[in-house]
Order: structure tokens, then sequence, then C-alpha cells
């Protein structure tokens, strides 16, 4: 009898490419990121060499762009689940053999309790008609990571200065901020929205980068126009 294989697949957002979630169905899910692709492909080369067969396959993408957290727990333990029903390989790459890229404790320590698994390298791979070499890829995104993220923070402030000036004298003003900062599109550096208490937070901290601290302070913010923050 042929080896049965779930497949377990995983990425990361990118908020500042207003990457932050991704399709439950797989081929959906596969479409949308070039590292989940990546390992669906993977996957599907691997069973056919070995000529098992495919029983089900998940893909997961966490909610923090920097590390693996704590709400793969759930998510993993069903794939496990499934595993355990039907006597099946679980397959999913471990990324964190190459130069440990993108390590995920959470995940580590869940799959420690199942044995039956197979990990993959994280090598390159013939994928959309060329070679796909997964480390150069988040190689790419981090150089962009570095880069793109100061861009967005300086066009998310200047947005947020204009739009506090506005609101400088009303009640609610932290919460309109949000409001109107989210309708625009104009979203945080690192959150997927704005809310009323960022907006004060942020507009704190930017204070204190400047001698006159009081400036972004709520009775005084619509000098910011003025001042040409």
């Amino acid at each position: 009898m042929a080896d049965q294989f779930v497949g377990f697949y995983w990425t990361l957002p990118v908020f500042w490419a207003e990457f932050r979630d991704i399709p439950s169905d797989p081929i959906e899910a596969a479409r949308k990121s070039k590292t989940i692709r990546y390992q669906r492909t993977y996957a599907h080369q691997h069973v056919a060499a070995c000529g098992g067969k495919l029983i089900a396959e998940y893909a997961y993408i966490d909610n923090s762009p920097d590390r693996g957290t704590e709400f793969i727990i759930p998510k993993i333990r069903k794939v496990i689940a499934k595993c355990r029903q039907h006597g099946a390989i679980l397959l999913y790459v471990n990324f964190a053999e190459a130069y440990y890229w993108r390590p995920q404790r959470f995940l580590d320590d869940e799959l420690a309790t199942y044995e039956d698994r197979e990990p993959l390298e994280p090598v390159p791979i013939q994928m959309d008609g060329s070679t796909f070499n997964p480390i150069e890829h988040f190689r790419r995104w981090r150089r962009l990571d570095e880069s793109e993220p100061l861009k967005r923070h300086s066009a998310a402030m200047e947005a947020l200065k204009a739009a506090a000036a506005k609101y400088a004298h009303l009640h609610r003003r932290h919460q309109l901020t949000a409001d109107d900062l989210n309708a625009s599109g104009v979203l945080p550096p690192r959150a997927a929205k704005w809310t009323a208490t960022s907006v004060g937070k942020t507009l704190d901290r930017y204070a204190a980068a400047f001698a006159d601290e009081q400036l972004l302070k709520p009775n005084s913010l619509v000098q910011l126009q003025d001042a040409g923050l």
C-alpha cells in the first residue's frame, strides 16, 4: 500500500505590502503566496517521486511579520489529528534547516509529539517554469523589509499628522483620526488598521522627538500644519 501524506504549508504576513491573509483553500492560497506555492509544489513533487498519495493539504499564515507565534498551535494540532486518523505522514518544509531561516518554535514543539513526519529540506526546485530558491526569495524580501517600511512609515506619519490636525478640537479626535486614515487606505506600518489607542500612542511618540513636546498634545494639535511636521 502506498504511503499517505498530509501536506502542511505556512508563511508570514508582510504588513507593508498589505499581505495579511490567505485563502483557507491550499490551491487558492498557493496562487496568492509564492512561499505557499513553493511548499505545495515541493510536496506534490516529493509524493509523486515516492509513489505516495497526498490525502489532505492545509495552508496557514501566521499573524506576526517577523516571527512565528503560538497561534499556529491549534492549526498544527488539527493537521496532526488528521494524520493520526489516516495513519498518514505529515509533510512540511523545515525552513529553519537552512541557516535557521523562519524558525517556528511552537511548530517544532507540537511536531515533537508526532513521530510520523517528514521534514523537507528547503532546496531549490523547478516551479513556474524556472528554478525557485526559497532562501534567495527570503533574502530578497528581507532587503525589501529593510527599505520599504521606512518609506511607508514616512508616508503614514505625514497622513497621520494631517488627519490629527483636522480633528484636533473634537472630543473623539483620536478615533476620528483612526477612522479617517483607515478609510483612506493609509495603514500603520506594522498593524492591520489604526485604532484610537494607536493614534494617541503614535502622536505621543512623535512629540517626544521634538524639542517642544507639547506640540502634539490634544490642545495644540492644530499647530501641526503650521509647524510643517
